[in-house]
């Protein structure tokens, strides 16, 4: 349980990131900043997850719900992966303050309602 802890976990969690990576088709540096703030995050939650739910499954479950209980584990620890990869960042109340302090755009709301006229046009056009 230790060597996949300290070997297969990280191996894990690298090939995760990069295989995101590569489907997402991001760069090297989006790669590295995602993986660095994110996967101490999966690395940390699988020491907590694991090594309990692997000692109750091997000392005090039946072996015939084994594999369901495994799998119930591993759904409830893949939702948290998607959660922590798909997370959106808060903003910090330094990065609040900062937009507040932001002009508005000019005629932002004519600009608006121009474009919602042109597509409810194209849209009775359209019928």
């Amino acid at each position: 349980m230790i060597i996949d802890q300290l070997i297969c976990s990280p191996a894990t969690i690298g090939t995760f990131f990069v295989t995101l990576a590569i489907i997402e088709k991001s760069s090297a540096d989006e790669f590295l900043a995602e993986f660095k703030e994110k996967s101490w995050r999966l690395y940390l939650a699988e020491w907590v997850i694991w090594p309990p739910a692997q000692m109750i499954n091997f000392y005090i479950l039946p072996t015939k719900y084994r594999v369901l209980y495994d799998n119930t584990i591993s759904l409830g620890y893949d939702v948290y992966t998607s959660y922590v990869y798909n997370e959106i960042p808060t903003p910090s109340p330094s990065t609040i303050k900062s937009s507040n302090n932001v002009p508005p755009e000019e005629n932002s709301s004519t600009s608006t309602n121009q474009s919602t006229t042109v597509e409810a046009t194209d849209i009775e056009e359209g019928l």
